[in-house]
């Protein structure tokens, strides 16, 4: 496994993605995922810089499954997101178990 962990948080219509990876990770693809799982709505990649990554992504309201994995690939740490109105509290993304 090249992505260690995942941390996942959404504010005002963007999900801010960060985590560690091992040192022979270059890089990481961020799959955003309907909450199902089952449709992959975005897909953006970002660097990885001394074994950290960090990426925000727009989004509408609604429930997503996050996975993010070595871009070469490998498994994937995945979190569940939910992105509220403006106007509700939204929630900090807790790993999938």
């Amino acid at each position: 496994m090249k992505v260690l962990t995942l941390n996942a948080t959404e504010q005002n219509g963007t999900i801010s993605v960060s985590g560690t990876t091992e040192a022979e990770c270059l890089a990481v693809a961020i799959s955003i995922y309907d909450e199902s799982g089952a449709t992959r709505l975005k897909l953006e990649t970002a660097a990885v810089i001394d074994g950290e990554y960090s990426h925000e992504i727009a989004i509408a309201e609604g429930n997503y499954k996050i996975c993010v994995a070595d871009y070469d690939g490998g498994e994937c740490q995945t979190a569940v997101v939910t992105a509220a109105a403006e106007d509700e509290e939204s929630s900090t993304g807790a790993p999938e178990t």
